[in-house]
């Protein structure tokens, strides 16, 4: 039986709207084309050893198709069945019909109307490329982002002597008094033990945003508070393209540095134009949406419950794991390397001793008022603090794993925001700005004191270390605090009380 291509074609347009609609990078959506191909091309396939005959076999193939992609659709449903009856009878039917009979068989032309709807589809999805410019952002990534490209760092004379520079990134780590104070969580032991291995530690330091990818935009970008507002009203605007073509890439490569990246998984923030990105194999962002949209996760709930939390486990694990690797084969060049934890950020999926938290289901709770909304503040607090300490435990580790594979590197420890819990200090209200931007912020700077101080915030980090290290950088910018709330008109500029 010649292949239906059809049933492929519409899985295939599905993807790549679903691509086109997010902006991620086309390698995010890599696993799904690949799959969207095989099953697309499987099912007519599996269908034919029922029913008689190519056509018949298509129609079943992409009724299943749209069955899997609207699982809530009870229409498609009943569609399905009535579709299975008919192919169960057809054999009989087609024996008893009169040549005239068969000769009007209405299969023929379901293939020829469902083959040109599904170009039709392709075409729609083209052109809604077009529209929203997506097409020229995704030909630089296929080049920029491809994993074999040689992505050598240009030979420099001022690369002589400078030091590597090694940035974890712990998603969503709150400063050690509002651990205290909203969460009644003491952590002054990691604070301790980061100022025993030569850390600066800001007790008051600030993020200059709540949100991951406009905190990564500002730093990367050396742009002000003001500037990422005003941005934010740009048409079609991809962030996770402003932060991998950030002004501080084009300096470190000037200077000869090699940027290497490990995966959070999270698309809008990956540093995928790094010249080494580490993928460490779990389902991204992209591709676990796109499995919650087929309502296969239905499925896993009851054949896999832990399947989501297993996942998110181990992308902390290995996160971890591919950063101590990385530290044990520091190049003769300098190199930036830039780790992307995301955790403490929810769900808390680890206690205190990297045992598993008991969660289950597909649909975790991706924010801590959502966590909390499950299991109650205590309880949220409890696990909080389990999790808190696993990860000071893995990221003491890693940084002993730096300095003793490289004694003069630069080593910053830092989260992006502070808890995305609501706050419980008198007279606060939504977004709670005061909770929300006191972050975690240390530098580790061999020779090179003065980076931060006790209120430094991550505005203006990247500058000092360059013109610390080379002796030139970028002007200093505001370190305005800017607070996007869910509503624009709600957005504001955040007056510190510290």
């Amino acid at each position: 039986m010649r292949p239906v291509l059809y049933p492929a074609a519409i899985l295939v347009a599905f993807v790549l709207n679903f691509l086109v609609e997010t902006g991620v990078s086309p390698y995010a959506a890599a696993r799904p084309l690949v799959v969207a191909v095989a099953v697309g091309l499987a099912l007519p396939w599996l269908a034919g050893l029922a029913a008689a005959g190519r056509d018949p076999a298509g129609v079943l193939g992409v009724i299943v198709v749209l069955m899997a992609l609207a699982p809530g659709n009870r229409a498609l449903v009943v569609l399905g069945l009535v579709a299975f009856t008919l192919l169960a009878v057809q054999p009989l039917l087609k024996r008893r019909a009169t040549p005239s009979a068969a000769a009007r068989s209405p299969w023929p032309i379901a293939t020829r109307v469902l083959t040109i709807g599904s170009v039709i589809l392709l075409v729609a999805v083209g052109i809604k490329a077009v529209q929203l410019g997506r097409v020229e952002t995704y030909a630089r990534d296929l080049v920029a982002e491809f994993p074999l490209s040689p992505h050598a760092a240009a030979a420099s004379p001022t690369s002589a002597g400078l030091p590597n520079m090694f940035f974890i990134l712990l998603d969503g780590y709150p400063r050690a008094d509002k651990l205290l104070s909203e969460f009644d969580i003491d952590n002054s032991g990691f604070i301790t033990d980061l100022r025993a291995r030569d850390f600066v530690v800001a007790d008051h330091s600030r993020s200059n945003q709540v949100k991951t990818e406009l905190t990564l935009d500002q730093m990367f970008n050396y742009r002000s508070a003001a500037e990422i507002a005003q941005g934010l009203d740009r048409a079609n605007r991809l962030l996770r393209v402003d932060i991998n073509d950030g002004a501080f890439f084009a300096d470190l490569h000037r200077l000869g540095y090699e940027t290497v990246a490990v995966s959070p998984a999270f698309e809008h923030v990956a540093l995928r134009r790094a010249d080494v990105f580490v993928d460490t194999g779990q389902l991204n962002e992209f591709e676990w949406v796109m499995v919650g949209m087929t309502g296969l996760s239905v499925l896993f709930d009851a054949v896999l419950p832990d399947l989501a939390a297993d996942a998110h486990r181990a992308r902390i694990l290995d996160a971890f794991e591919a950063a101590e690797r990385q530290a044990r084969s520091f190049v003769a060049g300098p190199e930036f390397i830039f780790v992307h934890v995301v955790a403490p950020h929810a769900p808390q999926v680890f206690a205190a001793d990297g045992h598993p938290n008991d969660l289950s289901g597909f649909n975790l709770p991706y924010s801590d008022p959502a966590e909390i909304a499950r299991f109650g503040f205590e309880e949220y607090a409890r696990r909080l603090e389990g999790q808190l300490q696993f990860l000071n435990d893995r990221t003491i580790r890693l940084v002993d794993s730096v300095v003793a594979a490289d004694p003069r590197a630069v080593v910053v420890v830092f989260s992006d925001h502070g808890s995305g819990a609501p706050s419980r200090e008198s007279g606060e209200t939504y977004p709670y700005a005061d909770l929300h931007t006191a972050n975690l912020l240390a530098v580790r700077s061999p020779g090179k004191p003065g980076i931060i101080d006790d209120r430094s915030t991550l505005a203006n980090l990247l500058p000092r270390l360059l013109r610390k290290y080379t002796g030139t950088g970028p002007p200093e910018v505001p370190e305005t605090i800017y607070v996007l709330a869910d509503e624009p008109d709600a957005s504001f500029v955040f007056v510190r009380p510290d």
